[in-house]
């Protein structure tokens, strides 16, 4: 139920949508690292279980990534994150056109974006981090350590649920655990 602006809370209802990524919280299946390294169930997520993980990168570049498909147009790529030793992160659409966002975990704001980025407290210093774009030749995601800014920084962050979805916004986290999972129509 929402309650922005006041008063009676109305229902908040989402269309539908697919997490194409088909592993959102386990970054050993499905997932790459490039001079990184993944150590999972490391931290307590925002679900309250110790299903969080610690991504570690250690050369410059060094990140995260998933190859897979997407249609052409809007698409939303988002993701739980916590600080570690590194105070930033970095989202990359890898398309015709790249997009990426720059997210300040100690400031908790978006640091710089090519297009729409946000970023969301979801409480114990997690937040949910997201970049939406619309694309053409889409190919994979990337997930960078930044020094806050745009600067690579080598490090560890915290990382959990990440989702891929077809639509110009974020929308509530869907698991997955190796295949896509969709969420139909709220009615």
């Amino acid at each position: 139920i929402d309650y922005t602006g006041g008063g009676c809370g109305s229902l908040l209802l989402e269309p539908q949508r697919t997490n194409l990524i088909t592993y959102s919280d386990d970054f050993t299946q499905g997932w790459s690292l490039s001079s990184a390294t993944i150590i999972s169930n490391s931290t307590t997520a925002p679900d309250g279980l110790s299903n969080g993980s610690t991504l570690t990168t250690s050369a410059f570049g060094g990140g995260l990534v998933e190859s897979l498909a997407a249609s052409d147009g809007d698409i939303t790529f988002s993701l739980f994150v916590k600080k570690g030793t590194t105070n930033g992160v970095r989202l990359r659409i890898d398309a015709a056109t790249d997009s990426n966002g720059f997210f300040d975990l100690v400031n908790n704001t978006v640091y710089s974006s090519d297009d729409e980025a946000s970023i969301e407290s979801f409480g114990n210093n997690w937040y949910r981090i997201s970049i939406s774009a619309n694309i053409t030749s889409f190919s994979k995601v990337v997930i960078y350590t930044t020094d806050g800014s745009d600067s690579y920084e080598n490090g560890s962050v915290y990382i959990y649920g990440a989702m891929l979805e077809e639509g110009s916004y974020a929308t509530s986290y869907i698991p997955t655990s190796g295949t896509t999972v969709t969420r139909l129509l709220d009615t």
